[in-house]
């Protein structure tokens, strides 16, 4: 038939209208268009790779014509718009839209003189399988639809008569052409009273995250159902890789598998405030601190603080045409930044947040007889509290604006909550200006709170910086170590590194955290959990798939610390009176009350070394010897391979113990006195190693010793004497 359509141009075309069986049983009057691109998609059949692929599945497919088909098979009344080259291929696709009950009226078939490269968009889908992940590629550069002039659209016509408009943050993304009909649509149909849901689907290879996030921002006047944009899209990894997360979990679920765990729960929440390295904070920042600075004081600004060689005139040139482009040339401006990243107190926007984190307190903590919140969990499936005791403020944050709602919401928190425990947060990194700047006003203001450091440095700084914490102000905040791991120069085996040198690393740096266990409160690994081919990070504690568990090095140094720590700190020091020597770490705890000592020895040297354990003090009952050791620096765990797992050996009791250590050991020796006979004391697992059955679980800490961030360490205190000395193992010689 020849059809016209609302805007008077002529097209000829098969049927597309069609009615919708489903449409008997639905009970909503509400009739839906979807606006946006479809392409052809090519798939390999049975999984397979592309590069292997002899043939191709056709279908089609899009984001917004996929929301179309899914309403369609729901029995809702929906239509889809987009503009397909008027050839075999867009009459499939419109056929292919119609056969699955889309109404496909509005559509346009486009003309060669209309879209000159008169194409259909393509992708290519390699489905996934096992481990493996799905993997797309996208060929839709010059299609019909964003070469078409979508400002003929009469939006009046292609509206009416219609409830609901459903848009994504992809079509804007396809150039400007796309973007300016996509703001048209929305605000005609704010005009028109239609709903409008926007789903911010980011595409990073279309545009950058900076783009989108200006672009979507205008949208929110008038979209009513936001869909948000997911991290998985905005972050990626030093390889460029997607930043996974699945936002599975909920706040009852994590408080829920706290309580499995026997753990204290530590929810981290921000304070109003978006993230600062993506949202430029320190450029505006360094704009606005311009404009009181002479021309001097901006070239020792770009030399002291942003680091660019005098003799770099380019540099410093591009830098500073970059400040100049934000244009923050007044308080006014700078203010005004800042509200777009950050909720204001005082406000509307703000007191309703404050409320959000108030309630989520409630909701772990209320009654359930007397509370809202309280009666909502246990309806959930939860009726006692979950005893909530400690909650973050604010992640990786720094800087005037972080201060300024961190005290605001922290006041509120306080006044309602006295005895929950603040977490502050250090900032990106553990010294300098932003480091210091946060510290001054913590320490000044706020000495309750618990300061969370993260540690993203280079490898070998847990070595060099065991003695952190020793010079800590010991009036000023306690220190969370809410993020560290040791970050290996790629020696491991497989693309993990997480392997016993990285192990032995962490190891000894925990040596340094136990002895300064008055202002060390807690020491949390991360990250913990990664899938096999679809992790964020290289270094990770615990690696899986759909078969099985890998436990790593750096876990196991983690059950050990955490199931033999004491409550007060034992002053140990080798013969020479410090607490390393010839690459052996130690830490001694002690728990009074069961009457057990715990030494931690780390052995880092790559030489086998023995130690002379001298107690002064404790009459041992039983000696127990629990050790992480690798051969080669790369040993580590793989699928289907656990070869670097703790073992257990037992030593004849006494005051003067011998303690062998190999290359690259981690042990703990476990030391039962008083009335203690040993019987209690932690035990590994009695498999050697971890099986595909049990998946490593038997090497999974008790729930009676879980604790959820890391070995937690008591008040340092001196109690006895320890006293270490090392000796050299000598290599028998070999008989001629």
């Amino acid at each position: 038939m020849t059809w016209f359509c609302p805007w008077g141009q002529k097209r000829e075309v098969d049927v597309m209208e069609h009615f919708n069986p489903l449409l008997l049983h639905n009970d909503s009057p509400a009739k839906f268009i979807t606006i946006g691109e479809v392409m052809l998609r090519l798939t390999p059949p049975n999984y397979e790779k592309i590069r292997m692929a002899s043939n191709f599945e056709a279908s089609y497919g899009g984001s917004e014509a996929n929301i179309a088909l899914a309403l369609a098979n729901l029995g809702v009344d929906s239509t889809f718009f987009s503009v397909v080259p008027n050839n075999s291929l867009g009459k499939s696709a419109v056929r292919w839209l119609r056969s699955n009950d889309v109404h496909c009226t509005p559509m346009i078939l486009s003309t060669p003189d209309e879209t000159p490269t008169h194409r259909l968009g393509t992708y290519y889908l390699e489905t996934g399988y096992g481990i493996r992940p799905s993997k797309v590629t996208y060929d839709r550069k010059h299609s019909a639809f964003t070469e078409y002039d979508l400002s003929k659209v009469d939006l009046d016509a292609l509206l009416d008569g219609f409830d609901w408009l459903h848009l994504s943050g992809i079509t804007p993304a396809l150039g400007q052409n796309c973007a300016d009909f996509v703001m048209a649509c929305l605000k005609k149909a704010k005009e028109k009273g239609l709903t409008v849901s926007f789903d911010g689907n980011f595409r990073s290879t279309l545009w950058s995250w900076e783009e989108a996030r200006d672009y979507c921002t205008q949208c929110l006047p008038y979209v009513d159902v936001l869909f948000g944009i997911e991290p998985y899209h905005l972050w990626k990894d030093d390889n460029g890789r997607d930043y996974n997360n699945t936002n599975a979990m909920g706040y009852h679920e994590y408080f829920q598998l706290c309580a499995d765990l026997n753990a204290l729960a530590l929810p981290i929440v921000n304070v109003g405030l978006s993230c600062q390295p993506r949202a430029a904070y320190d450029d505006h920042a360094a704009a606005y601190a311009k404009l009181g600075m002479t021309d001097a004081q901006w070239e020792a600004y770009l030399t002291e603080k942003v680091g660019l060689d005098e003799k770099d005139t380019d540099a410093r040139t591009e830098y500073t045409d970059k400040i100049k482009k934000l244009n923050i040339n007044s308080a006014a401006d700078w203010e005004a930044y800042l509200d777009t990243i950050a909720l204001r107190p005082g406000t509307d926007a703000w007191d309703n947040y404050v409320q959000d984190v108030l309630d989520l307190i409630e909701y772990a903590n209320g009654d359930a007889t007397t509370s809202y919140w309280g009666a909502l969990r246990a309806a959930n499936g939860h009726a006692k509290p979950f005893h909530l005791q400690y909650i973050g403020l604010g992640n990786e944050n720094w800087g005037a604006v972080y201060e300024r709602n961190f005290k605001a919401l922290y006041k509120a928190v306080k006044e309602k909550y006295p005895q929950i425990t603040v977490i502050s947060s250090a900032g990106t990194y553990l010294e300098g200006d932003a480091y210091d700047g946060n510290m001054a006003w913590i320490d000044r203001e706020f000495k309750d709170t618990v300061v969370d450091e993260h540690y993203y440095t280079y490898d070998g700084y847990l070595f060099d910086h065991n003695d952190r914490y020793d010079s800590f102000d010991r009036a000023g905040a306690h220190v969370f170590v809410g993020e560290y791991a040791a970050t290996s120069a790629g020696i491991g085996t497989i693309e993990t590194k997480s392997n016993i040198w990285e192990a032995v690393e962490e190891a000894s740096y925990l040596t340094g955290l136990e002895r300064n266990g008055d202002v060390v409160d807690m020491a949390s690994y991360a990250p913990t959990f990664a899938k096999v081919n679809a992790q964020s990070w290289n270094v990770n504690l615990i690696w899986f798939d759909s078969r099985q568990t890998v436990l790593t090095p750096s876990y196991y140094v983690q059950m050990l610390f955490a199931n033999n720590v004491g409550t007060q700190y034992v002053h140990a020091t080798f013969d020479g009176g410090s607490t390393v020597q010839d690459g052996v770490y130690q830490s001694v705890t002690c728990d009074p009350e069961n009457q057990v000592l715990y030494i931690k020895l780390v052995n880092t040297s790559g030489k086998d070394r023995t130690v002379n354990v001298q107690l002064d003090g404790y009459k041992p009952n039983a000696v127990s010897v629990q050790s992480l050791q690798g051969k080669f620096k790369s040993a580590c765990n793989e699928l289907d391979s656990n070869t670097t797992a703790p073992t257990q050996t037992e030593l004849t009791p006494g005051t003067d113990l011998q303690v062998e250590l190999s290359k690259y050991q981690v042990s703990v020796v476990q030391v039962a006195y008083g009335k203690n006979s040993g019987a209690d004391l932690y035990k590994l697992p009695e498999k050697a190693t971890p099986t595909l059955s049990d998946g490593g679980k038997l090497y999974l800490p008790p729930a009676t010793a879980g604790i959820a961030f890391g070995a937690v360490f008591g008040t340092a205190a001196v109690f006895a004497a320890v006293v270490l000395l090392i000796h050299y193992k000598k290599k028998k010689q070999e008989k001629s």
